[in-house]
């Protein structure tokens, strides 16, 4: 499965975070980290995590597959 976008964040133990990815693009990187929430959320509630589907990804672009 081909990856449509990508998104890192790290913590190191002096508490300073950074975070890789497509910081231009607010929406898709909100939309990422909403997706990132609910999957905790799921794992927290069921013990299992479901990939997000290709239809989820689409609709935080807009329809756009960049």
């Amino acid at each position: 499965m081909p990856i449509i976008a990508e998104m890192h964040i790290q913590l190191d133990d002096k508490g300073a975070l950074s975070v890789n990815g497509p910081l231009a693009q607010t929406l898709l990187c909100y939309g990422l980290l909403e997706m990132a929430k609910d999957t905790v959320r799921r794992h927290n509630e069921e013990k299992r995590v479901a990939p997000a589907g290709m239809r989820d990804l689409v609709s935080l672009t807009g329809g756009r597959q960049s």
